[in-house]
Parts: structure tokens; sequence; C-alpha cells
């Protein structure tokens, strides 16, 4: 069914609850946080939550009017309460409150077909369940025999790009950095789940050097519908699915089915070879294995853990990390010196050609202010950080009653002209020294916080920052980007995460190779 068709079904789902939404209002208490802007009648806030593209106005339009000092309001979406939060305030109290920390409450008919009913930790709700599973992924992702050999199987994939990225630059083809980056961060994710060498990026390279149009991925279109699948069921009330929209719950069903069952004959692959393994490094899967055993009796309830343990880290490790990447590349070809500077200390730690190993990635400080800065400005959650209240709860003197969502749009914070200079401009200068008296989920304030904060914040985020610094590290050092089209504006699509549209760039060698 069309976007439009399903936006105007959710808008009438908003009008039918209306009316409750009204009459609570005039039932507010004095410590009660006042209405968000932009209220209409029968539609309340739909309007704004709905709208296409709309993560970067949302924020904005919510508090149209209200002064500095207003740091939460309190909107109406399809008859339920949401409150959106705003600035630092929002994420040093709200973040890290006890009762503000479960995810938004998907429906369980909703969760049911998604196959994340009490199970993982992305979607899951249910709070004992999440603490269990949350351990279990901690253990996993933190165990040293994974991490010890973490960097260097990265940047052995890149090394393998090479001569496709040399074939690129000499013939002076552009490649669709986005694609080229969800292939890249493909890649590095099924290898450190899985030791498994897919060779996706170079392909794509190879046929871009001969003029050719490359082939879609067929684990990269299934991952995107599954995204597309996960937003769908996270904004259609079941009533809708059940009794409309029959044909888009069947095809958003099959997806997961199809997602599940491919992630599951790798896990289990992966079960049978660790039991003959003796090698002292292992890979995430193997490490996943090892957690859960420790955490559950049974075989079933193992395999199940570790097969949605799996597919969450598929699909959060592929594209926030690409999309980050695609966006940094894009801001480096429009800043050569900054680049520049990269390769100068890439160079100067790891040689011209040398490994970039685990040890000398915070011998960047360049590299990794270039990270924080992008994040900071394409904040890639810039909609907003969902969270759902479980009991009534008062933050800074107003009162947040349970049962309600919570928007917070971490955007904002990063685009505060009263806190950063020239906010809309790419420096990161900014991040190369820490504040006298560091504080923040980084050190530079509670200003930044892309990964999130507290017991919620996302426990793949170092995973995710040695990827894309041993990335960015070798791409850096051996070439230099060019955008095809520098006058194009930069393409950018939002749903549940922001993401690089198509992007043409051109790579030209930076040293002999």
């Amino acid at each position: 069914m069309p976007e439009n068709t399903v936006s105007y079904l959710l808008a009438s789902a908003a009008a039918l609850a209306a009316g409750v939404a009204v009459l609570g209002q005039s039932r507010r208490q004095m410590n009660e946080p006042p209405i968000a802007s932009n209220w209409r009648p029968v539609l309340g806030h739909a309007h704004l939550f709905l709208a296409k593209n709309g993560a970067m106005q949302l924020g904005p339009s919510m508090f149209e009017g209200h002064g500095s000092d207003v740091f939460i309001v309190e909107a109406s979406l399809l008859g339920q309460r949401v409150y959106v939060a705003r600035g630092p305030k929002a994420v040093k109290l709200i973040m890290g409150n006890s009762a503000i920390r479960t995810r938004i409450k998907i429906p369980d008919e909703s969760l049911e077909r998604m196959e994340s009913n009490k199970v993982g930790i992305l979607f899951n709700h249910d709070l004992e369940s999440w603490k269990v599973n949350r351990k279990c992924f901690v253990e996993s992702v933190g165990r040293p025999r994974f991490l010890k050999g973490l960097a260097p199987k990265i940047d052995d994939l890149m090394t393998t790009l090479y001569d496709s990225l040399d074939q690129i630059a000499d013939s002076g083809s552009p490649v669709l950095i986005n694609e080229m980056m969800n292939l890249i961060s493909m890649d590095c994710i099924v290898d450190v789940l899985f030791t498994e060498k897919r060779g996706a990026a170079a392909t794509y390279l190879t046929a871009c050097a001969a003029g050719e149009k490359p082939e879609p991925d067929e684990l990269l279109t299934l991952i995107h519908q599954v995204f597309d699948s996960a937003e769908f069921y996270s904004k259609v009330p079941p009533i809708l699915y059940k009794l409309v929209l029959h044909n888009e719950d069947a095809k958003h069903r099959a997806t997961y089915e199809k997602y599940t069952a491919y992630v599951k004959e790798l896990v289990q692959a992966r079960k049978t070879a660790m039991e003959n393994s003796t090698t002292d490094e292992i890979d995430l899967t193997t490490s996943a294995f090892l957690a859960a055993e420790s955490c559950f009796d049974d075989d079933e309830t193992v395999l199940n853990q570790v097969t949605t343990m799996v597919k969450e880290a598929v699909g959060g490790g592929t594209d926030t990390a690409s999309n980050t990447m695609a966006f940094l590349v894009y801001e480096l070809a429009r800043h050569q010196e900054i680049a520049d500077a990269i390769c100068e200390e890439v160079i100067a730690v790891a040689g011209r050609n040398g490994p970039i190993l685990h040890e000398m990635l915070n011998q960047l400080p360049m590299l990794e202010a270039t990270l924080l800065e992008v994040s900071r400005i394409y904040s890639l959650f810039a909609a907003g950080i969902t969270r759902h209240i479980t009991e009534d709860v008062i933050i800074d003197g107003v009162l947040l009653k349970k049962d309600s969502m919570m928007f917070l749009v971490i955007g904002m914070a990063h685009w505060d002209a009263s806190y950063w200079e020239n906010p809309s401009e790419f420096d990161p200068t900014r991040f190369l020294e820490k504040p006298a008296k560091p504080e923040g989920p980084h050190g530079f304030g509670w200003n930044l916080s892309p990964f999130g904060y507290g017991v919620r914040k996302c426990p793949g985020q170092e995973l995710a920052l040695l990827e894309m610094k041993v990335v960015m590290a070798n791409l850096c050092r051996r070439y230099r980007f060019r955008l095809a089209d520098p006058k194009k504006p930069l393409e950018v699509k939002d749903s549940l995460a922001r993401e690089c549209g198509p992007l043409e760039v051109i790579f030209e060698h930076r040293v002999e190779a």
C-alpha cells in the first residue's frame, strides 16, 4: 500500500482518539509540562510525527514559541500522551532515570510479528528479560578473546579492497559512497560475527571500475526490507494491519521469517564450528554463545537468544556505521585540509602501508574528532530517542505520567547555537581538547550524546567506533575524496534513522600504492 495511504489511515485513527486527548487537557495538573506547539483539532500532533522526512523539524515544531527554559512539552499522537524533551537537561536527567529506561512500547502483537517479544534488546520492552539479554550482549562484545582480533579483522578486510579501490582511482569513475559504505560495513559485521569473508564491497567496486552497473546485494537488500518492516510495525496499530493492511502485514511478516531463517542457519553453523575450534581468538557469534550459555539453561533458548542478538547486531551494526562514514566522506571531500591531517596522523603511527592495530586507535585525535563532529551534525536519531515511562516521575519539578511515550530530540542539543559556536559548520577542532572539567557521555558536555546515555545507550558503541576508525584510517591514508558534482545538494532520508542518499564520490591516489 502506498505510503500516503498508510499516513492517511494513521491520521484517521488519530481522529478517533482525539476526543480523549482533548478531554485530558482540561484536567492537567499545575506541574505538568506545557502543550507542544502546532496542535491541531482532531489530529493533535499526528501531522508532525507523520510528516515525510520531518525528523529535522519535529523538535523545533513542538517547541516553537516556547521559552528556552522549557525543556519538556506534551504532545498527542493517536490519542497517546507523548512527551518531547530537548537540551542537555533532558539527556542528563531523563536518559539515566530508572523510570524512563524502557524503550517505546510496541504492542505485543507487533513484537510477535517482529520476532522480538521478550527477546533481544532493541525493541524489547519487558524489563526483566531485557536486563538478562543486555547482560549477554555486553558480555559478548566485551570478551577479551573477541576484542583481541577485532581491529586486525577489519584492517585485513580493508587491505583486500585496495586493488578494487586502486582501479576506481585509476579509472576516475565515481562510486556511490552510500552504497559502498553499506557494503563495507556489511562485510565487516558479517566477518566479525561469523568469520566469513563475503567480498561484496570488492565485487561492487570492481563493477564500478569497469563501468558496469553493480548487482544489488541480496543480504543488504534484505536488511533494508527488515528496517522498513520494523518501521511499519512500530508505527501502525495492530487494528489497522489486521483489518485493513492485510497485504502489507503479510509482506512484512514474510520479511522477518526470511531474515530469521538466514541468520539461524549461520548461527547453527558457527555453533558446530566452535565445538571443534582450538583458536585463541573468537568471533562475536561464538562469544554470544558463551555468554548465553551462562545465562540460560536449555539449548533452544540459547539458540533463540543468540539468533536474536546476531539479527540486532547485523541491523544495528550496519546502517548506523555506514551512514556515519558516508556523511564523513562527504565532509572530508569538502574539507581537504582535515582529510590531509587525518592522513598525516595515521602515517605517523602506522606508516604508509603498515597494519592499523587496536593500540594505535587512541593515537588518532583528528580522526576521533571528525567522527564526533559528523555524529553531532548528522545526528542519526535526530527525531528522537524513544522511551516509555513506567511510573509517575518528576524531572526537575515537571510531572511526567506513567504509560506515556517520551521522545528525546537529541538533534536539538547537537545544533544548539547557544552552546556550539557556528553549529552548522563542520569543525572537528572543537573536539581536539576536552574541557577542564569533562562531563557528559563523551566528556564534551551534555549537548553531545550521539550514542545515547545511561543503561539504554547503544551497547555496540565501542564496536561501531572501532570499525569506523579502522575503515576511515585506511581510506584517508591512501586516497583523497572529491565530489563528482560539488553543486549537488546532499540528499538525506529520515526514517527510523537518518540515511545518506545517493552520493557520487571520486577517489584519487594519495600515495604510491
